[in-house]
């Protein structure tokens, strides 16, 4: 079961990757991160708590934090 404050994160998430990809934009380079970041540190959640809550490495959500790396679609559902 997801706490709200990783329910928002994951929903925050999902909705601002799938609106840039509708529409075929690609934003400033930092803002998928910038917002990742601040919407964790806003609940007060670690990366391993976004990390195990969605399925993926905590590296994983650091590389997205970092514009390293973006998730796919499919860790979000």
């Amino acid at each position: 079961m997801l706490t709200n404050g990783l329910q928002l994160v994951t929903k925050r998430l999902w909705n601002f990757l799938h609106t840039y990809r509708e529409l075929g934009l690609r934003g400033d380079e930092g803002e998928l991160g910038e917002q990742l970041q601040k919407l964790r540190e806003e609940k007060k959640m670690s990366r391993e708590e976004v990390a195990g809550a969605m399925n993926v490495s905590r590296q994983a959500v650091y590389k997205w934090e970092n514009n390293k790396g973006y998730p796919d679609i499919e860790n979000l559902l």
